[in-house]
């Protein structure tokens, strides 16, 4: 696997890597200085093992997680590209017409096949041109009465078959042991899957429907299916026939595709693959085969002002709305081609792509010139003269695609289980701290400050970090292989996917440094939290109590920013003076020299000038502003600001979270100065956050269109959802606790018995609030993801439980080809013998079917692609297809509408 998110796996190694071993040079760093502290702080691992293989098998579960994703996905991308490159053999690059074979003619002469060959003539790169025949027909064996109603037959010209014959063979007899250019005319070679699915054995007949009739050929052999005999990725039964034999029962003389071959390092048996020759020599066939009259045209009508600037602005709200693609932008480079007094090879290659086209029909039909717009399109129409698919690359860039999709959805699912995990470690040192309070107050009391028991705590914790993540990355990829082996039995009767057991060590890598940083980072916030603590209370062992922070005043803390602006130099003064009095400065010397390189000024200047608005934030107003900010920014384009409109959910949802949040604040602020106790003012501003965020993240995706246009939003709105609606039950609960609680003794006073024990009960969890809703918060979300995964389930259940909901209430549908075609079924059903009878169907109907472009009428709107389906009288009064939106005005109940379309 490639890429994560869109990030290239190799950077991801490598800056996780890099930040986990700059997590420990600063660690060893600092432990250095004062090793009094590391022995504090790790004494207590070996003293309590069973308390630190607890704490390291509660810590390990987002590197668990991690791990079981990535090496999932190793493995499926390693069967989808394994399948992909059996499935094309020694196929790189296909060819084929570009006029549809519904609308024209789609056939290459031997011409055209004459000007391929010659176009790539002494191209060392090439190893075999071969033109053939594929369609995909029915084929039925009449002994056993099976059938395959799409099966794909391949007719290859049988002297340009080297460099594809490479794989046609079987794993137990060899590869290439049958000699395909003696193949005659009547025989035929088949690959399993066929063989399987209609009982055929070699010396059988298969009989071939074509739109001259039936035709018999002889099973010559039964291969795999693999290279030309591998099928598509839809049907894999194949079979293999002369090109002469194919043409005759088509019709035809030339051949619908030109496959090349490309020289490159064999990736498996007998399949070669070379990314950058295929792309070279894929642009060098594009350019050949665009016709440069149309390219000429198109270029000066594009150059034409109101097209170009179309396009233009085009090109900024696309750049506007991109999320990070690192692909080529075929777009900019024609805008960029435009701006060029002659035509370019990347305007061509930009021309041709079916992304760009589409914008370039869309930006001529409004422009407003009916001759402008018919001279585009007739371009664009005469443009390609043939298609040319790099098509293994496309195999293999779709196999990264699943593969980083279904790592992507696993870690999507697994993000709550992975935030439950950063709650139990806060939850963890919480506990740690509260079972060593006296010595932590004693500490204290004897000179300690509160960054030594940081430093305590956070060597302490990462050395459970690094323990977690060894343990992890195991655990992980033990349940990674557990997983592939039970695909790899579901799916071991079926040929149409290939799984085995791969994880790489990039992935270990990253998992391994992923699942430390993670850890570490929230190790460290904790230990900075649990530092908090009031030294006498500490001592006494009493119950918890956390202290805040005195608050500066506004002239001490903007002196403390001035100071840092200038840091490395009052730094380096007060390193002269600790010398002038005599204590060593080595490592403040070599930290001065660090403070040079700008970045860890940088960030302690940024903690500052925080610090200096910590204040003012904890009232409320300054969040209110940066919300505004962020949701006006994720606007959509059409509701937003212009040029500051990225239309983005999630800058949406987070600029409305953090306007709830100042929201209250600023309530509770109100209420502390009109005298209000702070337990009020806490359960006041606090419920109504909760209540409001609750209700904001339960709305349906659409209720909030009117206002801000149709949001684009990916996988991190699922999270941020989720979270946020946990986040929000759990603060309302933990702020009304007093309430439930005086609710739950009313219920069971009638009991006198049980009172007592409620309230011992319910005692410790209300004086530990921290604890208790960090608790609630992890089941909570544990919960809500099972329920999450029960609806997912349940989806499919529905269909299984009322299949008629999907299927209109019919059971067989049958899809009559244009090149077979039925004028009337009813015959051919009841001239198939007793096999079949037209009195076997309770109901037949029929559909016809055809894709155009609509747009509303008298609105100044682009047309659209839509599919048009004709349906007789029996279905429209038969199907069972139920509505959810209609006009009253045709009707109430779904079989009314149904009717009214009838008539």
């Amino acid at each position: 696997m490639e890429k994560l998110f869109g990030v290239e796996m190799n950077v991801l190694a490598i800056w996780l890597s890099s930040l986990m071993v700059l997590i420990f040079l600063v660690s060893v760093l600092l432990a250095s200085r004062n090793r009094i502290l590391v022995k504090l702080a790790l004494r207590n691992i070996p003293r309590r093992k069973a308390q630190t293989a607890l704490i390291i098998v509660g810590l390990m579960l987002s590197t668990t997680i991690i791990m079981a994703a990535l090496a999932i996905g190793d493995s499926i991308n390693g069967g989808i590209r394994l399948g992909a490159l059996y499935s094309l053999g020694g196929t790189d690059i296909r060819l084929s017409s570009s006029v549809s074979s519904r609308f024209g003619d789609n056939y290459l002469d031997d011409s055209m096949v004459d000007r391929v060959r010659s176009e790539l003539d002494g191209d060392q790169r090439i190893d075999g041109i071969m033109p053939l025949v594929r369609e995909q027909m029915p084929v039925v064996n009449e002994q056993s009465k099976k059938t395959l109603s799409s099966a794909v037959v391949v007719g290859p010209k049988l002297d340009s078959i080297t460099g594809f014959d490479g794989l046609i063979g079987t794993e137990e007899e060899g590869r290439t042991k049958v000699d395909l250019a003696a193949m005659q005319d009547g025989e035929t070679i088949i690959n399993r899957p066929m063989a399987d699915d209609l009982d055929l054995e070699i010396g059988d007949l298969l009989t071939l429907i074509s739109p001259v009739g039936r035709s018999d050929h002889k099973v010559l052999d039964i291969v795999d299916p693999v290279g030309i005999l591998g099928g598509t990725e839809s049907t894999r039964a194949s079979a293999m026939f002369p090109d002469v034999s194919l043409q005759r029962l088509f019709g035809r003389d030339g051949y619908n595709m030109i496959e090349i071959s490309v020289t490159g390092k064999e990736i498996v048996e007998f399949v070669t693959h070379d990314e950058e020759a295929s792309k070279d020599v894929t642009k060098k066939l594009k350019l050949a085969f665009t016709n440069s009259d149309a390219s000429e045209a198109l270029f000066e009508n594009l150059k034409t002002p109101s097209i170009k600037d179309a396009l233009e602005k085009k090109l900024a709200e696309q750049e506007s709305t991109a999320r990070g693609s690192d692909t080529d932008d075929p777009l900019s480079d024609l805008v960029k081609g435009l701006d060029q007094d002659s035509i370019t090879d990347e305007f061509k290659i930009a021309a041709i792509d079916g992304g760009t086209q589409a914008t370039i029909f869309e930006v001529a039909e409004a422009s407003g010139d009916p001759g402008l717009a018919k001279s585009v399109f007739e371009s664009l129409g005469a443009l390609v003269e043939i298609k040319v698919d790099p098509i293994k690359n496309r195999s293999l860039q779709f196999a990264e695609m699943i593969s980083s999709g279904i790592v992507v959805f696993f870690t999507i699912f697994g993000s709550f289980s992975i935030i439950v995990g950063l709650l139990l470690i806060f939850l963890v040192f919480v506990m740690l701290a509260a079972s060593r309070t006296t010595e932590m107050g004693i500490a204290r009391a004897i000179g300690t400050k509160r960054r030594h028991l940081v430093q305590m705590f956070t060597y302490e914790g990462l050395v459970y970090s690094l323990g977690a993540s060894i343990v992890g990355t195991g655990l992980g990829i033990l349940a990674s292989m557990l997983l592939i082996q039970i695909m790899i039995r579901a799916f071991a009767e079926s040929d149409d996917v290939t799984f085995f057991y791969s994880v790489t060590l990039r992935s270990i890598i990253v998992a391994f440094a992923a699942g430390f940083v993670l850890t570490a980072l929230t190790v460290t916030i904790s230990a900075y939290r649990v530092s908090k603590l009031n030294i006498v209370v500490a001592i006494r062992g009493l119950s918890e109590e956390l202290v805040s922070d005195e608050v500066p005043s506004t002239f001490q803390r903007a002196k403390m920013v001035f100071k840092w602006i200038f840091g490395p130099l009052t730094f380096a003064l007060d390193t002269w003076g600790m010398w002038r009095r005599g204590h060593g400065v080595t490592l403040r010397v070599v930290t001065f020299f660090v403070l040079l390189l700008i970045v860890p000024w940088l960030f302690v200047l940024i903690i500052k000038v925080f610090k200096f608005f910590q204040p003012w934030l904890a009232s409320g107003w300054p969040l209110l502003p940066v919300g505004l900010i962020l949701a006006v920014s994720g606007l959509d384009p059409d509701k937003g600001v212009e040029n500051f409109a990225y239309d983005s959910a999630a800058l949406v949802a987070l600029g409305v979270t953090l306007s709830i949040i100042s929201t209250g604040l600023i309530v509770r602020r109100i209420l502390a100065y009109r005298g209000y106790r702070e337990e009020f003012q806490k359960r006041v501003s606090m419920s109504l956050i909760g209540l409001i965020m609750f209700v904001f993240y339960s709305l349906p995706f659409d209720a909030l269109e009117n206002l801000t246009g149709e949001l684009n939003g990916g996988p991190e709105m699922f999270i941020l959802s989720g979270v946020s609606l946990v986040a929000a039950s759990v603060w309302v609960v933990m702020h009304n606790a007093d309430v439930l609680v005086w609710i739950v003794n009313k219920i069971i006073g009638r009991w006198g018995s049980l009172r007592p024990v409620v309230k011992m009960a319910i005692a410790y969890p209300m004086s530990a609030r921290l604890r208790t809703g960090l608790t609630l918060a992890m089941f909570s979300l544990v919960i809500f993801t099972m329920m999450i995964f029960a609806i997912l389930i349940n989806l499919g259940n529905v269909i299984s439980d009322d299949p008629d909901k999907a299927s209109g209430g019919f059971d067989i549908r049958g899809v009559i080809k244009p090149e077979l075609p039925i004028d009337d079924p009813y015959s051919i059903i009841e001239g198939n013998g007793n096999d079949l009878s037209v009195s076997d169907f309770e109901l037949i109907t029929s559909q016809a079917k055809l894709r155009v472009e609509v747009r509303q009428d008298e609105a100044d709107l682009v047309f659209k692609r839509a599919r048009v389906r004709a349906s007789d009288d029996a279905w429209l009064s038969n199907n069972q297809f139920e509505f959810t939106h209609w006009d009253p005005a045709y009707g109430q109940t779904s079989e009314e509408i149904w009717q009214s379309v009838a008539n």
